[in-house]
């Protein structure tokens, strides 16, 4: 199982973007990765809920895990804190796997999503968890569920169950599922929070 966390600074960037706030500005138009789906004319053009290339460059790619009032950006990630050396208390954010489920066996084509989880180091006062699936289309990331929102109080760890999308056939689909994590810690402190993304290629078409 691949584990990919980002910095507590990065939650603000998925943050704005996942509530639908304004374009993240870069240099240029981003161009799209290697292997993205050419032109489709019948892909409706992105909503306020959709990623463009430009903005899925903007997203965190790496980072680690999460402590109280931790901050950091990622053009000087040296400037994180060390929670645990400090405080003894950091959470951390693992995505596991995007992957065909077995609960959707109910569905002709199955289901997809996955089960992110957050552990942290002693139990906190509450656990957050926001998550998205979206898929690769031409022009970016169309969201194709979520947001999976789960909160659990007085715990160590939160792990989301019910990240899941239907398949609406067996065309072969590149996911990303995007997870957002925060904690309040035992002292009061709210931690700054991780956010991370898994992907894969599936067999799992959606509509859109």
């Amino acid at each position: 199982m691949r584990k990919v966390s980002v910095f507590a600074g990065a939650i603000l960037v998925v943050g704005m973007i996942a509530s639908g706030g304004p374009a993240l500005a870069t240099a240029g138009p981003a161009a799209p990765p290697n292997g993205a789906p050419k032109y489709d004319s019948s892909v409706p053009p992105p909503g306020p809920n959709d990623l463009t290339w430009d903005q899925v460059q903007a997203l965190p790619k790496r980072g680690t895990s999460f402590g109280p009032n931790t901050s950091a950006t990622l053009n000087n990630p040296a400037n994180v804190s060390a929670p645990t050396a400090t405080t003894g208390m950091s959470c951390t954010l693992d995505t596991g796997s995007v992957y065909k489920r077995t609960s959707g066996w109910e569905y002709p084509y199955g289901t997809a999503g996955g089960k992110p989880k957050t552990t942290c180091t002693v139990p906190m006062t509450s656990i957050s968890m926001s998550t998205r699936m979206y898929k690769t289309v031409w022009w970016g990331l169309q969201q194709v569920g979520g947001p999976f929102n789960n909160q659990n109080y007085g715990v160590s760890s939160l792990t989301q169950t019910s990240v899941e999308v239907v398949c609406a056939d067996l065309r072969n689909t590149t996911f990303r599922m995007v997870v957002t994590s925060s904690a309040v810690f035992p002292n009061g402190s709210p931690g700054g929070g991780g956010s991370a993304y898994q992907e894969a290629l599936l067999p799992c078409g959606t509509n859109p």
